[in-house]
């Protein structure tokens, strides 16, 4: 990780060291040598570091630093040099309590605002590329937490703040490589994240395809984080509510590109859809969001509020009340996604089924944070569980989805699939569909239509459990498996499958067999007159843990029959304990 963080250092230093050269006084980019040259002007950023390492102990030597300081720093020329010595690590190292400290940062800051304000509004092409990209770099630069004692760079932050305005401006110019340069800018600006995507959404509409692609590539990289730097979504140094608020700004504006002409402008953004969806899911999950109500407790297990704080309810809507424009923005943008659902574009397809399981993981997330759908619609702010806003969104989608679990393509079928297991019993409505992939010739379709099957139990028991029990006996282990977890989840309107458990319970490998046991044992009671042949045949088998399972549900269907107790009694001398116990149990039943 170390190796990699400075590999990343030395690449923005180097890109940093290209975009200071363009912006030297009075020089075009393109006359500057590769390399500086030793007597290059960058020696009076060289000097100003070495007067801000001359910083003593003593105030005596700190005082004739900073007049050395103060008059390094008068000698800086330009935006380029006055960036560079801005960003000098040095101007927080050297600071010590009761003592003068380094003065004149704030001075560079504004001589640098005013430098790089005139490159951007009367330079030339080249000189606001040059501008545009280095705000971007500076801006993307880890400047918090780069050394432990800088802690968040305030001045920066604000300089560049009020430099925004004038690279959004550049979507203005004529030339089609400046507002290239400024989109990418805003991309890379790390700063404030929701402030950059609110100028983005503007590049998407513009007449050249460079352009669009720029602005939508600066949207997935800030819903995903940037470089890794802090200040993005995916940085851990920012909280959930701010999280939420670029989130906000994010979906809706990747949304306006989802159906643009080029190909890569449409994928961008339903990427940034996508990765804005999972970095909400992650800051619900928070402890300093919702996650916290995880470790309160479920309600009505609680500790009690202290006298004089802040209400149950009241805690609660603080914790989801940054959340609710992003989860609004989501509904809105899985509505936007679902005409892509019906495009001639098979990767189209495959994008928005992916984005869509992205909203759906979210709706998730927040639906076990709430405990139940009416808290999650009250906590998004809906006053009815109908009027769940993501909920709402992607209801919309399902019809097609049903539909792309049927299409040829199998990267599209899993997609499709994909989406519908994170919905769980909400995909009740496109169960069919996924129930006639169970048939599929692909095996990890058939694993994914059993996966949805078991999510949406009991729904539909007559035609689920008859389409699972006809995959009872896959040829693929994982897809027995799960076809017999999902008919353990319908518990006793699972008795239609019985026949077919049975033989699995007899043959198989031992995973299999389990898992068959657990079936007839979830079918309970109301289906003993079908599961006690199969099940007296399993106290037989080889696997200690099948015998448990098999003695445990014989015990609660009552007072065994004859055939039953001898059985029993034949139990009781079983090699394990528990089973013996259990046995001795079942035969006591009065």
């Amino acid at each position: 990780m170390r190796a990699d963080n400075s590999r990343l250092a030395a690449a923005r230093s180097h890109v940093l060291a290209t975009l200071f050269l363009a912006l030297l006084p009075g020089a075009a980019a393109a006359q500057q040598p590769p390399f500086p040259h030793p007597s290059a002007p960058a020696d009076r950023v060289e000097k100003v570091r070495q007067a801000l390492q001359q910083f003593g102990r003593d105030a005596d030597s700190r005082t004739a630093a900073q007049k050395e300081l103060d008059e390094r720093a008068a000698a800086l020329r330009g935006a380029a040099e006055l960036g560079k010595a801005l960003i000098l690590d040095e101007w927080g190292l050297f600071a010590v309590p009761d003592l003068p400290n380094p003065a004149g940062r704030e001075g560079i800051g504004k001589r640098f605002e005013k430098a790089l304000r005139e490159a951007l509004e009367k330079g030339g092409a080249a000189r606001q590329c040059a501008a545009a990209t280095l705000f971007g770099e500076m801006g993307a630069a880890p400047r918090e937490g780069h050394r432990p004692n800088l802690g968040p760079d305030a001045l920066l932050t604000a300089v560049l703040s009020r430099l925004l305005p004038d690279v959004a401006g550049l979507s203005a110019s004529p030339d089609g490589g400046v507002r290239e340069a400024a989109a990418r800018a805003l991309g890379r600006y790390s700063l404030e994240p929701e402030n950059a995507v609110k100028e983005l959404g503007k590049f998407l509409g513009d007449k050249e395809a460079a352009v669009k692609r720029a602005a939508a590539e600066g949207l997935v990289r800030q819903a995903r984080g940037g470089d890794a730097t802090p200040g993005t979504l995916g940085s851990p140094s920012r909280g959930p509510a701010a999280i939420a608020t670029a989130c906000g700004a994010v979906v809706p504006a990747a949304a306006k590109g989802l159906n643009d002409d080029d190909e890569q402008v449409s994928r961008h953004c339903a990427d940034a859809i996508k990765q804005a969806a999972r970095a909400l899911g992650q800051a619900v999950r928070s402890t300093d969001g919702p996650g916290r109500l995880l470790i309160l407790g479920p309600p009505g297990l609680r500790p009690p509020v202290p006298p004089g704080a802040a209400g149950e309810d009241e805690v609660i809507a603080k914790l989801w009340e940054p959340f609710r424009p992003a989860a609004g923005a989501l509904g809105a943008a899985a509505r936007s996604l679902t005409p892509l659902l019906k495009s001639a574009s098979a990767a189209r397809r495959v994008r928005a089924c992916q984005a869509l399981e992205a909203v759906a993981e979210f709706r998730a997330h927040t639906l076990r944070m709430a405990g139940s759908p009416g808290a999650l619609a009250k906590a998004l702010g809906a006053k009815e569980a109908k009027e769940d806003p993501v909920l709402a969104g992607l209801k919309e989608a399902l019809p097609d989805l049903a539909r792309c679990v049927a299409r040829e393509d199998v990267e599209e079928r899993l997609a499709a699939l994909y989406v519908l297991e994170a919905l769980g019993l909400e995909a009740v409505p496109a169960a069919v569909a996924a129930s006639k992939a169970l048939a599929d010739g692909d095996p990890f379709v058939r694993w994914a239509a059993a996966r949805v099957l078991g999510k949406v139990a009991p729904a539909k028991p007559v035609l689920l459990v008859a389409a699972l029990a006809e995959k009872v006996g896959d040829e693929n282990g994982d897809v027995r498996i799960t076809v017999l977890a999902a008919l353990e989840r319908y518990g006793p309107a699972a008795v239609g499958a019985v026949k077919e458990v049975s033989q699995a319970l007899k043959g198989g490998d031992e995973q299999t067999r389990l898992w068959a046991v657990r079936v007839l044992a979830a079918i309970g009671p109301e289906g003993r007159e079908k599961t006690t042949a199969p099940l007296l045949e399993a106290l037989s088998a080889k696997e200690v843990a099948v015998r448990r399972i098999a003695v445990r549900a014989l015990a609660g269907f009552g007072k065994p029959g004859a055939t039953a107790t001898d059985a029993l009694r034949a139990a009781l001398k079983d090699d394990d304990a528990e089973v013996r116990r259990l046995a001795s149990e079942a035969l006591l039943v009065e």
